[in-house]
């Protein structure tokens, strides 16, 4: 080792130090009456664990007085003569509040642990002894439980012969201990340690300990308690002791000092210049150059120094763009897009239009799941690629979303859209080659534009997810924001935070309108239709709540709500003579959910009522997530004796294959195929076959929608059964439906229909 080496010299630096110090601090330490210290605090430490030992056991013969005074009580004994559990258990309860217990074991005379206030796997040894002994009589001790001490007071319960033992115990925790240590003035600890150990008093770690066994345990350990005194606390009451120790330690210092000194200025200029080097890098400066030339390893040092800056520099580069762009299409991502069109804004004050189109590739999820998402991640990768070679100068885009793009295209307003859209076909239409396949891709796009739909960046985000979600539910591919949807959209998210809690209130009220049977004249059913009027919201229409509780995932909550309190209702008429059928309508998300279905049908059992009371409307369009877990459920349901109701037939494509398999006994026929009927021969000449369709196949046919006395009699002479509708009454509250049914203002309906 060279002997101008910073290696050597730190070295000979360490040794004086810490020689000097070595030898001064042994020196003082050999003169002081280290023995007799000792000696001393190892005799206090024995006298000291002797008044903990007295302290313990008086603890424990106090715990048995108490015990024993329980067993020998006139009420206790009369309780553990029953042998119930639950009034031995009352009785423990009542003793142990005034013994402040925090453990109590009832055992039987032959070990059998009938009560237990906590787990406890096996008996303690305490209690076996005690109960060995040729006459039961009361004891006390000190064991481990589950990992916790215990004083236990343990006593036979006689009356006269023995009824069983019980056993109170005292938690000795941190309250306890610290009583202990506040009675001996040493430091207690409560251990479970090996037998060979042994009891008694040892020194370690600065601590004079004494060791008092409490007793064996089941495993074959003991229990004891440790008094210790620190060994230290009792050396520094040596005044001059510490006296020498302070001139030593002084000196030691001194001469440190005159050392260090020289040793600063011998090596401190090459190590300053390194650490203000170092600070520069954790400042980003990255620009300044590492020379050392000491002829030692700082000059290694520096080197290594001036590597790992340029490494540094190099990664944070790296870092600072992948954390500002998208490391797929390497387009800026959503943070970076902000603070670029921030400084837009800020750069040009002066602006005057821009428009934000948000670019979705509409068949990206088709292409994942038919190629995987390698080749995905291509298409979008090259449809990135080309979005960016087509910008103008100034205009930017970045990724927002898994397939879309975010476009800002400076100095468009809403009569540039179409230009747009062309330029897009263009640069996006010409097939991609991906791994060999030719890919098209299908794109929509939403259009917002500033300052028309405002200049905050998330606005025009949201308001350009908006517009494409307009355009993707109307099949268009392009759409432009539209002033109002925003206030929509606000109300949606407003109506998703009140809907649980008004299920919670029980602010819904269900209405019914009741259905009329044209053969028999009379009313058969009626439909529950949910009404909401919020305390913020207002009235909070159906068609706005249901498909925000669908998308929530509250529907089936709200279907329960419903049901509940139609059951409700269908009882208060059973009880008034008033027998008639309730139809609910239930949601796709409903009529797959198997505990759902199970649970009307344990409701309408539990509530007494017959299988037929209610009648669950579906719709056939809503069964098409699972169509066999839907028929399935319909079926047991059906099987039951309750009626199922295909709902809006004649909305969508509906499948007459499909209806031929489900289990259902009704099809209603929605408003649109029935509200003109007497005016449309198309709308007549449907409605017609789809009658007959019904009763071919054995179904019953309910038209909602009639409001008007011509298209009573065009159903009534088409044989449609049962009618619902403005003609027969309005939507009304469960208690005014007696009232309508009393008045029975319906009968005069097959004449009124035929003048």
């Amino acid at each position: 080792m060279k002997l101008r080496s910073f290696a050597a010299r730190l070295l000979l630096l360490l040794i004086v130090l810490v020689g000097a110090g070595l030898l001064s601090s042994t020196l003082a330490a050999l003169k002081a009456a280290d023995a007799n210290v000792r000696a001393l605090v190892a005799e206090d430490v024995t006298v000291r664990a002797r008044v903990a030992a007295l302290a313990m056991t008086q603890q424990i013969e106090t715990l048995r007085q108490q015990v024993a005074v329980i067993t020998g009580d006139y009420g206790f004994r009369a309780a553990a003569a029953t042998g119930d559990r639950g009034t031995i258990l009352s009785a423990l309860a009542n003793h142990g509040e005034r013994v402040d217990a925090d453990l109590a074991l009832w055992i039987t005379p032959t070990g059998e642990i009938i009560l237990a206030s906590s787990p406890v796997s096996e008996l303690p040894a305490s209690v076996e002894k005690a109960m060995g002994r040729v006459t039961p009589q009361s004891a006390g001790a000190i064991e481990a439980i589950a990992d916790k001490a215990y004083y236990l007071g343990i006593s036979p319960s006689l009356a006269p012969s023995l009824m069983g033992w019980l056993i109170l115990g005292k938690t000795i925790d941190t309250p306890e201990v610290e009583r202990l240590e506040q009675l001996t003035g040493a430091a207690i600890t409560i251990d479970i340690r090996n037998t060979a150990e042994g009891s008694g008093g040892r020194t370690s770690a600065g601590w004079v300990t004494h060791t008092i066994d409490l007793g064996a345990l089941q495993t074959g350990d003991s229990l004891s308690a440790e008094v210790s005194l620190s060994l230290l606390d009792a050396l520094a009451n040596f005044d001059g002791l510490r006296y020498q120790l302070i001139f030593i330690a002084l000196t030691a210092l001194a001469l440190s000092t005159l050392i260090a000194v020289g040793a600063a200025r011998w090596i401190a200029a090459p190590i300053s210049r390194l650490v203000g080097t170092a600070r520069a890098i954790s400042n980003g400066d990255y620009s300044r150059s590492v020379t050392v030339d000491t002829g030692t390893e700082l000059d290694s040092l520096g080197l290594a120094i001036e590597t790992m800056q340029q490494a540094v520099s190099e990664r944070e580069s790296r870092i600072r763009h992948q954390a500002l762009h998208d490391l797929l299409t390497q387009l800026p991502n959503r943070n970076h897009l902000h603070t670029l069109y921030n400084r837009y804004l800020t750069e040009n004050p002066q602006r005057t239009t821009f428009a934000v189109a948000l670019l979705e590739i509409d068949n990206l999820p088709q292409l994942r799941d038919l190629y995987g998402s390698d080749f995905s991640d291509q298409v979008l990768r090259e449809t990135a690629q080309r979005l960016a070679a087509s910008l103008r100068r100034g205009d930017f885009a970045g990724r927002v979303a898994d397939q879309q793009i975010l476009l800002f295209l400076q100095e468009l307003n809403a009569s540039s859209v179409p230009t747009v859209m062309q330029k897009l076909r263009e640069t996006l239409a010409p097939a991609m080659s991906i791994d060999g396949v030719p890919v098209t891709i299908e794109t929509r796009t939403g259009f917002a534009f500033s300052p028309a739909h405002g200049t905050d960046f998330e606005d025009l985000l949201r308001r350009s997810q908006l517009a494409l979600a307009e355009a993707r539910t109307t099949g268009q591919q392009a759409a432009t924001y539209e002033l109002g949807k925003d206030e929509h959209h606000l109300r949606q998210i407003r109506i998703a935070g009140r809907l649980q809690s008004a299920i919670d209130e029980n602010a819904f009220e269900l209405f019914y309108q009741p259905k009329y049977h044209v053969q028999h004249r009379s009313i058969c059913g009626a439909e529950a239709l949910l009404r909401w009027n919020d305390r913020e919201l207002g009235n909070v229409y159906p068609d706005e709540f249901i498909p925000v509780a669908e998308q929530t995932g509250m529907i089936t909550a709200l279907s329960a709500w419903v049901v509940e309190r139609a059951i409700r209702d269908q009882q208060a008429w059973r009880d008034a003579g008033i027998e008639l059928a309730t139809s609910i309508n239930l949601s796709g998300k409903d009529v797959i959910n198997r505990d759902f279905v199970d649970s009307i049908v344990v409701k309408i059992r539990d509530a007494g009522l017959p299988p037929h009371a209610l009648v669950l409307e579906v719709t056939e369009t809503s069964m098409m997530s699972d169509v066999e877990l839907a028929r399935e459920n319909m079926e047991r349901v059906q099987q039951l004796g309750m009626r199922i109701s295909i709902d809006d037939y004649g909305t969508g494509f509906s499948s007459l294959a499909q209806l031929r398999t489900l289990p259902v006994r009704e099809l209603k026929l929605d408003r649109s195929l029935v509200e003109q009927i007497d005016t449309e021969e198309g709308d007549r000449l449907i409605a017609s076959s789809t009658i007959e369709m019904a009763h071919h196949l054995g179904l019953e046919v309910v038209a909602e929608g009639v409001e008007t006395p011509q298209i009573f009699a065009l159903l009534r002479d088409l044989d449609c059964e049962i009618v619902q509708g403005y003609l027969i009454a309005k939507p009304m509250p469960a208690e005014h439906l007696l009232e309508f049914l009393a008045k029975e203002s319906w009968r005069g309906l097959n004449a009124a229909s035929q003048t």
